[in-house]
């Protein structure tokens, strides 16, 4: 009885102790945690929201004319960004990629904003446009409210992607740089040439973005003066003349480009010309943000990150769809908004697509050398992505010029046989395809044979309706056929990169390459999986190790299991090659798989995994984020395949070293499956050696963090006066 009252007072103050722990988390959660906030944030817009209902439903009606509904709406839309922003990605698992929440939920919106204004056309409601076409503001206002919070999360989610990619480019910059510290001088000589060779090529990029700026506005003055120039003018011969002697003359500077370059007088041309691109480096820096924001934000905005080709091209089609939707809706020239969103995000894939190639070209000229300055890797190529972005480019493009044609300062760009006409789609589609036409290199039909646009067909009028043309021609000219171009190009790499292989000038394909020729090897029968035109028996055998244990392929994994049976050598550890990917800063996909190939070697009994491995690993990636679930898989993997000994120093290594994780959510995941192990412990100098850590490292390995350490050192301190002698 004597226990039992004596106990009693301990377990209710435990109690007591616990509950206002629980309270003050919960209070630190909602006024210290961006979803707390958001969470304060939506119930008090929510609470106003249903306040101003209450009060027209049962006090008096204040919703009652077009403009207080409209400026209701546009706070409905307040209400929804907080609860949109809740579904942000987390930082702490970036390494899969981005989930479908928020793409899903903000396409719904964009979704739902399209259909009103779609309706409000059809059905002739005069919501958004009046009946002597004046557009309606307010309600306008609270539709776009709308369409910018589809875009916030997304745009918020793509920044904090590009904060994580950015830390994972620096920290294998860092490890380069340490390596190349560690090594001999002729890799620190190879280290300066290679600046050398940067600064050039910043010299030679300043330049470039110069005299691009100076022809692009060298053309729109000649455009404005030959717009000018009303019904046109005659070229005289001399014209022809010059032209041609220009173009031969250009030829013949590529021709002796090399002679030329080491002549004197060029030799010191340059040298005035470097310096006078370092005076102009601010405008290919402004260039190179430009190209940076519209990979980083924009591509991921259209649906890019994700890791499922389905899901790409779903995000992507969907918004462009809304966007045509609402651009050729909307009272112009409001429709322009959407309509330059949707250009820009195509180009903005473009621009991913581009980089990627560089990337790829970049890993085959470095031989596949981890610690080249990849900037976005090669996971996928984005071709098809590209094409299907300006399947949209080439619907939005007419009504663009539909909505500059009808609101754009009175211009009336063009003439049709009707006003009336103008209103239908296929009046801009069919003008836009004539000119599309006309405006492919080498093969300009129409106007060699005379061909002009009939009766039916837009005509432009005056010389903004020219320049309005031009302008769409350049659109297919610099993107269009740009992207064809490239394509054409890229095949053709793919074809030369195949023959150096084929020739055994190199032992391995790029990623891209090398999971199609593998995809196209399998789909022959076995007995003809080696008598393609690509020999994989010589293939990179440390590539192959890597595809073998990432893979969820059978087949794929025999094939490769074949080619090393054959040589009469072995395949490492699934271990060793997880180890591997760790420190070469490989790819979270091969990270994630590898481990289930090591479980399953561990489970099976083919390899034996050691927690010392495990410590190797998590060393490793110490200071990579974006891989919660990774690391918490590895630790809870030692626990089941470790004794607890070695389990406790691997988790005392994360949570205190001096090489401990860097990021406070492994440590304290460390911190509570050590707290379960603490009854296990026998070594009474090893508790103790624990309770020292937690109580003079606690604040630099928890931070301001209470419960996990509390909850450690109250276990340790249990199992010290099991353990430990009195005294």
């Amino acid at each position: 009885m004597a226990e039992g009252f004596s106990g009693s007072p301990r377990v209710g103050l435990a109690d007591t102790i616990s509950e206002q722990r629980g309270e003050a988390t919960a209070a630190n959660w909602l006024t210290r945690t961006r979803n707390g906030l958001l969470t304060i944030c939506a119930g008090s817009i929510g609470l106003v929201l249903a306040g101003v209902l209450v009060w027209h439903f049962f006090v008096g009606a204040v919703l009652v004319t077009p403009d207080a509904i409209a400026w209701f709406a546009a706070a409905s839309a307040l209400f929804v960004l907080p609860i949109l922003l809740l579904s942000l990605d987390s930082s702490d698992n970036m390494g899969l990629g981005p989930k479908l929440t928020v793409p899903l939920s903000t396409l719904l919106v964009l979704a739902i904003a399209s259909v009103v204004a779609l309706a409000d056309r059809t059905n002739h409601l005069h919501i958004f446009e009046a009946a002597d076409g004046a557009p309606q503001v307010f309600p306008l206002i609270a539709l776009f409210t709308f369409v910018v919070v589809a875009f916030i999360p997304r745009i918020w989610n793509a920044a904090r992607f590009t904060d994580f990619k950015q830390r994972e480019i620096d920290a294998r910059e860092a490890d380069a740089v340490r390596k190349r510290q560690q090594g001999d001088k002729a890799a620190q000589q190879r280290a300066a040439e290679l600046s050398k060779r940067a600064q050039e090529q910043d010299d030679a990029e300043a330049l470039g973005a110069f005299v691009a700026t100076v022809v692009v506005l060298g053309i729109v003055a000649l455009a404005w003066f030959a717009g000018s120039l009303g019904d046109g003018m005659g070229l005289r011969n001399g014209v022809g003349v010059t032209i041609a002697a220009g173009v031969i003359s250009l030829f013949a500077i590529v021709i002796f480009l090399d002679w030329i370059a080491e002549a004197a007088p060029i030799r010191i041309a340059s040298r005035a010309v470097r310096g006078f691109s370092r005076r102009v480096s601010g405008l290919a820096n402004f260039y190179n943000a430009i190209d940076a924001v519209l990979v980083r934000i924009g591509a991921h905005a259209a649906g890019m990150e994700h890791r499922h080709m389905g899901s790409r091209y779903f995000v992507l089609a969907g918004t462009m769809l809304t966007l045509a939707v609402l651009a050729w809706n909307l009272p112009a020239p409001i429709g322009l908004i959407p309509a330059a969103i949707g250009l820009l995000l195509a180009l903005s894939v473009s621009r991913l697509w581009s980089w990627v190639e560089d990337d790829r070209n970049l890993a085959s000229i470095t031989r596949f050398n981890p610690d080249a300055p990849i900037k976005v890797g090669f996971r996928e190529d984005f071709r098809d992505e590209t094409l299907l972005g300006f399947v949209f480019v080439l619907v939005i493009i007419p009504i663009a010029l539909m909505q500059a044609d009808k609101g754009l300062f009175n211009l009336k760009l063009f003439i049709a046989q009707t006003d009336a006409a103008k209103d239908n789609l296929d009046l801009w589609l069919g003008y836009y395809g004539f000119e599309l036409a006309k405006a492919l290199p080498v093969i300009d039909w129409a106007d060699i044979y005379k061909l002009q646009p009939g009766d039916d067909l837009l005509h432009p009028n005056g010389p903004m309706g020219m320049h309005a043309v031009f302008a769409a021609r350049i659109a297919v000219d610099l993107v269009l056929i740009a992207s064809l171009l490239q394509a054409i190009a890229i095949a053709t790499r793919n074809r030369q990169q195949k023959a150096l292989f084929a020739a055994g000038h190199i032992n391995r394909l790029d990623e891209l390459v090398e999971k199609e020729e593998i995809k196209r090897a399998l789909n022959r029968p076995r007995v003809d999986w080696f008598k393609g035109n690509l020999n994989f028996r010589r293939y990179d055998r440390e590539r192959l190790k890597q595809i073998y244990f990432s893979s969820t392929s059978s087949r794929e994994r025999t094939f490769i299991e074949t080619i090393f049976n054959e040589a009469g050598e072995n395949l490492d550890k699934a271990v060793i090659v997880l180890e591997r990917i760790a420190s070469s800063h490989g790819s979270e996909l091969e990270l994630y798989r590898t481990l289930d190939a090591v479980k399953n070697e561990h489970s099976s009994g083919s390899h034996t995994v050691l927690v010392g491995d495990l410590v190797e690993i998590m060393a490793a990636l110490r200071s990579r984020s974006g891989l919660k679930d990774f690391k918490f898989a590895l630790m809870k993997f030692a626990t089941e395949i470790g004794s607890t000994y070695e389990v406790v120093d691997m988790l005392d290594r994360i949570i205190f070293s001096s090489l401990r994780d860097t990021f406070q959510y492994t440590r304290i995941e460390a911190a509570r499956l050590l707290t379960g192990l603490v009854p296990k412990l026998t070594d009474c100098q090893q508790v103790r050696e624990l309770i020292q850590a937690v109580a003079t490292r606690r604040t630099e390995a928890f931070g301001s963090s209470q419960f996990a350490p509390d909850a450690l050192l109250q276990a340790l301190h249990i199992r010290e006066a099991d353990v430990c002698p009195p005294g």
